[in-house]
């Protein structure tokens, strides 16, 4: 005899049944199993998820061509995600595929441009500006009128102490790209040439020109009446750039080098004791090195 809830259970049997049968047949439609051909097509590799945008990317007013822009997304938790890079072609027409629920911010990755923009996709055109940075530009030459390769140029910005720095080209020439209106000092060094300074107001000067003389240098050897030399004589020097004259002291041969000279005429004294002596109207040429021999005599000059 059949209780009341085993009834209840083969009324409910057959209804069972057929779900568990529309479930399996669902399932397999969803993966791909059971024998019977599939009508689903399969789904693209690689495709682009999320709004595409498509716009044009300018540049003080007029379309930039292959201007390198960093898309940044900020995630829904605030914190920013990894970057990525879309350039614009030679109209500088870009496209870019964003997800429509985040938001963006768009910058140049080159120091030449300024400015930071705020995309919230989708857009039908995207119009991005920016606009150049200010820039100072210069040449470094030698004496002879040669551009200097590699020569480090420092730009150190008055009001603030900020200094930038760059290394000129083959041609010599050297860029900076500046925040705005400043007055600087540019220093231009190798380990070759002196160093050449110039006050300048960036950006409205164009085209510094920054001339190196070539480092001089004078090895003064102080003798005796007899030709000896003389240790420990005080040896000063004076010409170009020097004030007061340089003053050292010779060493156990006699002899003391002054170097990183600006070539010009120069004059040497010396005086160990009572013996005192000389030398006027030393011509010293730029990159070369003199030796100057210094007799010294009892007496006063």
């Amino acid at each position: 005899m059949l209780t009341p809830r085993k009834k209840l259970l083969l009324k409910l049997l057959p209804g069972a049944f057929l779900l568990a049968v529309l479930w399996i047949s669902f399932h397999n439609s969803r993966c791909g199993g059971g024998d019977s051909p599939q009508t689903t097509s399969a789904p693209v590799t690689n495709a682009p998820v999320g709004a595409t945008v498509d716009g044009t990317a300018y540049v003080d007013g007029k379309p930039s061509r292959n201007l390198s822009l960093v898309f940044t997304r900020l995630s829904t938790s605030g914190e920013y995600s990894l970057p990525f890079l879309v350039t614009s072609d030679q109209r500088g027409e870009l496209s870019a595929h964003l997800d429509p629920d985040r938001t963006f911010f768009v910058h140049p990755i080159s120091d030449a441009f300024q400015g930071i923009q705020i995309l919230r996709p989708p857009h039908t055109r995207l119009s991005i500006q920016f606009t150049s940075v200010p820039s100072l530009t210069g040449t470094v030459i030698d004496h002879k009128d040669n551009p200097v390769e590699a020569a480090q140029v420092t730009c150190e910005e008055r009001s603030t102490g900020r200094v930038h720095r760059t290394l000129t080209d083959k041609q010599g020439r050297f860029l900076f790209h500046l925040p705005s209106l400043v007055f600087c000092t540019l220093v231009a060094q190798t380990h070759l040439f002196l160093p050449s300074e110039a006050q300048i107001a960036a950006p409205e000067s164009k085209n510094v020109l920054l001339r190196l003389s070539p480092k001089s240098g004078i090895t003064v050897e102080v003798l005796d009446e007899s030709g000896n030399p003389l240790p420990k004589a005080e040896v000063a020097i004076s010409g170009p750039g020097i004030w007061p004259p340089l003053v050292d002291f010779t060493n156990p041969s006699g002899t003391v080098h002054f170097a990183d000279l600006i070539p010009g005429v120069f004059s040497v004294s010396a005086s160990s004791g009572r013996l005192v002596g000389e030398m006027e109207g030393l011509d010293i040429e730029g990159g070369k090195k003199s030796v100057v021999h210094l007799t010294l005599t009892e007496g006063v000059f």
